[in-house]
């Protein structure tokens, strides 16, 4: 039986795991982390990040979220920053994907651009932060997410790791079997990685 949802982000994570092909002795599966809501894995580490910033009281009721992103996570945060009733402000590159930054703004956030005039494929990663120390200092009181560094991204990833496993449990039938396993996954990134590791 479906549980009752009543917020978007109640729908971040159980993706579906689909088998795309047998070879040789392996099975290959992918994880459809683009059903996610925002569309990408990144609401997983937003929504920890929120969460964990809620518990220690670093971000207060109708607070100011601030973070420096190309795209992913600041759609998962300007989402779930919407479903909580915060302010947000994504520091984003000026060729950032239009409809990414149109995502953002759709859902009632800031954008502000940077790096105006450098070149297609030039990364702002110094301008954006840049861009975050002077939102900090106007806004004394916000909370800036800090994906980079903050230990809560890492941790966002728990759940899809628990996921693997008790997918991949399903799938071989056996743990036997699972530990046999030569490859269980690949992740793009090192949080992703360090979060699946802890599992």
């Amino acid at each position: 039986m479906q549980r009752k949802m009543t917020e978007v982000i109640q729908t971040i994570g159980d993706t579906p795991l689909i088998h795309i092909a047998s070879v040789r002795h392996a099975e290959i599966f992918v994880k459809l982390e683009k059903f996610n809501p925002g569309q990408s894995m990144k609401d997983r580490m937003a929504l920890s990040i929120v969460q964990g910033a809620e518990k220690r009281g670093d971000l207060l009721p109708g607070g100011l979220i601030i973070e420096s992103s190309s795209g992913n996570t600041a759609t998962a945060l300007a989402m779930i920053a919407a479903a909580r009733g915060y302010q947000f402000i994504g520091v984003m590159d000026h060729h950032a994907a239009r409809e990414k930054i149109d995502t953002v703004r759709a859902y009632g956030a800031e954008v502000v651009l940077v790096a105006a005039g450098k070149p297609e494929g030039y990364v702002a990663a110094c301008e954006r932060l840049a861009e975050v120390q002077r939102l900090r200092v106007r806004y004394p009181h916000a909370f800036y997410s800090d994906q980079a560094n903050n230990p809560d991204n890492a941790l966002g990833y728990i759940s899809l790791a628990g996921e693997l496993i008790a997918e991949a449990d399903v799938v071989t039938s056996s743990w036997r079997q699972l530990a046999r396993a030569d490859h269980c996954v690949v992740l793009p990134e090192s949080c992703t990685r360090v979060g699946n590791a802890r599992k």
